[in-house]
């Protein structure tokens, strides 16, 4: 395009840009002469030395190499292996900041997508109590050494086996090894949660809510968007294990649950019969 100079840097060359934004996954974006570059593990602001790793006509990707002006919301990231693991990606960003990004970003796709302002939808997001040691479910990749076996996760390149000696994300509860080839580690066992007076039991395979610390925060925002009106019925829609439905069972008169997984309708009965609750079914 006319008046436009995208002089386009090559694989190894370094440039030195200002962070502008945030993109939709965590990667900063920044312009080089007009010439987009995405970059992880930065802040908008930041004035960053980038070494120019994967180069397309229309964008190029790249490292940080040097901070040459680092934004005060950038703090040390607690993970032994940040950077490296695929799993995560705002632990340099101050918890307050990061959920900005994550707000904006709901923001931005639900305008483009749903042609919506988020605004008209709910209010702003609520942040967690706890930014780490909250997740209670993760997946491992087991391999062999001279030693035995090491645990880890798999490298932002979606390829490279990390191991780890902890993660500062999960929960120290994560005791129950899983089937996977070629180890074929299996459980049967159930892990328990309580909500209030209810008893919750599922399955290593069926879906939960990660994070333990936020489910009370959720079955609120749930039961305040509903509004239920006595005599009404509440149909639980990918249900899982039951945990909305057993949680408003109270202020319906009937609630049905629908769900496909073997494990989870299994749990989800076993529930039902734990608390109790003769107006549930599923």
């Amino acid at each position: 395009m006319s008046g436009e100079n995208k002089s386009v840097p090559e694989i190894g060359d370094e440039v030195e840009v200002t962070i502008e934004s945030i993109a939709f996954g965590g990667d900063g974006v920044a312009r080089h002469n007009n010439y987009v570059l995405f970059v992880p593990d930065v802040i908008p602001g930041e004035k960053i030395a980038v070494s120019i790793t994967g180069s397309k006509r229309t964008y190029g990707r790249g490292v940080p190499t040097r901070i040459q002006e680092p934004s005060p919301d950038r703090i040390e990231p607690r993970c032994e292996v940040y950077g490296l693991c695929g799993g995560c990606q705002y632990q340099h960003v101050s918890y307050d900041r990061s959920i900005e990004f994550k707000e904006q970003q709901l923001k931005e796709v639900i305008l483009r997508i749903g042609r919506l302002s988020v605004e008209d939808l709910c209010d702003p997001i609520r942040p967690a109590p706890e930014a780490y040691g909250y997740r209670n479910v993760v997946s491992l990749r087991v391999r062999a050494v001279e030693s035995g076996w090491k645990v880890g996760y798999v490298a932002r390149d979606n390829k490279t086996f990390v191991p780890i000696s902890h993660c500062p994300i999960a929960s120290k509860a994560l005791v129950f090894p899983v089937y996977h080839k070629p180890l074929r580690f299996r459980s049967d066992e159930r892990l328990c949660y309580r909500y209030k007076h209810l008893d919750f039991c599922y399955g290593l395979g069926s879906f939960f809510q990660i994070n333990h610390i936020m489910i009370p925060a959720l079955i609120d925002l749930v039961r305040e968007g509903l509004a239920p009106e006595p005599g009404e019925t509440l149909l639980d829609l990918y249900a899982g294990a039951g945990l909305f439905s057993l949680a408003l069972a109270e202020k319906y008169r009937r609630v049905i649950g629908v769900e496909a997984g073997e494990e989870a309708v299994a749990c989800f009965e076993a529930n039902i019969r734990e608390n109790k609750l003769l107006n549930v079914g599923v």
